[in-house]
């Protein structure tokens, strides 16, 4: 009895997960947000943006590594991490969270210091 090898059937299998997982990705980023956090700094650009799904692109630029957050009220404080990057050196990492109209802080931390900064989302 002849059989088939399985290769071309085992290299499609990646592929068909590939697409299946693009098919079922969150929805499409709406607006970006570049951070370069560094020891006691942290820049953010734009520091406005509209309402949607953000796309927050940061990279470290001091001493060892650093780490951003994107932070929404829990009440009257903000307190509620929406978004997150640890580890982070001179290579970029990104993080994506829905926001709707309001105020945020984006936080940057490195080299024992953090910095936070106001981010307006418009309706």
């Amino acid at each position: 009895m002849f059989r088939a090898p399985l290769r071309p059937l085992a290299l499609a299998a990646p592929l068909v997960l590939a697409a299946g997982l693009a098919a079922c990705s969150s929805a499409e980023v709406t607006a970006t947000v570049t951070v370069t956090a560094g020891t006691g700094t942290c820049e953010v650009s734009p520091t406005s943006v509209a309402a949607g799904t953000l796309q927050v692109t940061a990279t470290y630029t001091g001493e060892g590594t650093g780490e951003v957050y994107l932070y929404g009220k829990d009440g009257e404080e903000f307190t509620k991490i929406l978004g997150e990057v640890e580890d982070l050196t001179t290579t970029a990492k990104s993080f994506t969270a829905d926001v709707s109209a309001g105020t945020y802080e984006i936080k940057c931390e490195g080299g024992g210091q953090e910095q936070r900064v106001p981010l307006t989302v418009t309706g």
